[in-house]
């Protein structure tokens, strides 16, 4: 058994991860975000934007799940809040660290 993979009530097969990246001078790290509390139960990443630390990076897709960031969890949160939680963590050391479930599966 590939203890790697985590399944959900719905079945759909996900790969965890957590990815540390650098901000860039706008204090961005490059992704935009949707669901959130009220509207959906999972917050998730709308888009990865082009020569961003994100994209540079490679991790992050559109559609990842986020499920923490910087070790807080996100479930509860809006897309709102969870923006303010990247863009004040780690102000001295200027990196965010986010938790995610790749939903792409393009890991297998």
């Amino acid at each position: 058994m590939d203890y790697d993979l985590e399944e959900d009530k719905l079945g759909i097969p996900t790969v965890p991860g957590t990815v540390t990246l650098k901000k860039d001078a706008n204090n961005l790290i490059g992704i935009s975000i949707g669901g959130g509390a009220q509207y959906c139960p999972c917050l998730y990443i709308v888009q990865v934007f082009d020569n961003t630390p994100a994209a540079l990076d490679g991790t992050l897709a559109a559609g990842d799940e986020i499920t923490g960031v910087n070790g807080k969890t996100v479930k509860g949160k809006t897309k709102v809040e969870v923006a303010k939680m990247i863009q004040t963590v780690q102000v001295l050391r200027n990196d965010a660290s986010l938790l995610f479930k790749d939903l792409n599966i393009r890991r297998l």
